[in-house]
């Protein structure tokens, strides 16, 4: 293709040093050369440069040459750079990210954690209880929520009034130092059954995965590893974050609905969810991990 000509009846640009303008029409290399222009005449009228100093910062070069005397007025873009990190800490640096991946993929390959670096709950055993997980109450927490010097101040000034009332009003009974006798035999006490304090904390068991049943014919994913879940997860593009089982449930369920042509699950964009410096497969293990 012949190349394009520019037609002589266009009239030229009437812009100073229009060849320095920017190829993208923001006239940032024009806006540059005008405020280095202006700089230079305002040093020259002080005396702070010469005339080789001033050609050769208006001279179109990305690489001038600045006199020692030029530098000398500007300490604050010249001065010496902070001392570069040495060898040995960069090593050592180095070093603690590589124990961090490579503790990263062995929790992954057993299945202790997922692709994003989150816990997932231990594999349920026989025979075996799984580990209550203990939450505070909920009365626990009301106490410390919306509590300020307000409401200090208020039970204050709330306690002195019932003491006062207390005081004056008068006493309908003597006061009693002796409980009544009870004609009535007092139970007898079970050694193991002593006075337990009221319970501060509720437990919760942990939510199990069913092994989901798949259809006649279809895979099962028993013999498959957490890490070979994962990538099968990956590659379906569905979600494979959880425990061993129910990365196995999600794929089973997957299946039926490619079978019965129902809705599937796809995640979406979840963005950068780890940091990528840590956490990413080197090139020479992602054979191993897939």
């Amino acid at each position: 293709m012949a190349p394009r000509r520019i037609p002589s009846s266009l009239p030229k640009s009437t812009i100073k040093n229009a060849e320095l303008r920017s190829g993208y029409g923001d006239m940032q290399a024009h806006k540059n050369t005008t405020a280095m222009a202006a700089h230079v005449a305002d040093l020259c009228s002080r005396g702070m440069i010469g005339d080789d100093m001033a050609v050769e910062l208006l001279r179109p070069s990305s690489n001038p040459t600045y006199s020692s005397h030029y530098l000398a007025s500007h300490p604050d873009h010249t001065s010496e750079q902070p001392e570069m990190t040495s060898l040995v800490t960069a090593e050592r640096h180095r070093a603690k990210r590589d124990k961090e991946m490579e503790q990263f993929l062995e929790d992954f390959k057993a299945g202790r954690i997922d692709e994003w670096a989150n816990a997932t709950a231990p594999k349920p055993t026989a025979g075996t209880e799984q580990p209550a997980v203990e939450e505070h109450c909920i009365d626990l927490v009301a106490v410390t929520i919306g509590h300020n010097e307000s409401d200090d101040e208020s039970s204050e000034l709330t306690d002195a009034s019932v003491s006062q009332m207390q005081l004056e009003k008068p006493e309908a009974s003597p006061h009693k130092t002796s409980l009544p006798e009870s004609s009535a035999p007092a139970p007898a006490s079970e050694p193991g059954s002593a006075t337990i304090p009221p319970k501060t904390q509720t437990r919760r068991q942990e939510i199990k995965s069913e092994p989901l049943k798949h259809s006649p014919g279809a895979l099962d994913y028993s013999g498959f590893k957490y890490g070979e879940l994962v990538a099968e997860c990956r590659r379906r593009k569905i979600l494979g974050d959880g425990s061993s089982q129910t990365v196995r449930n999600r794929l089973i369920q997957d299946n039926i609905n490619a079978r019965q042509s129902l809705p599937r699950a796809f995640i979406g964009y979840k963005g950068n969810l780890r940091d990528s410096h840590k956490h990413r497969t080197l090139a020479a293990m992602q054979g191993a991990v897939e």
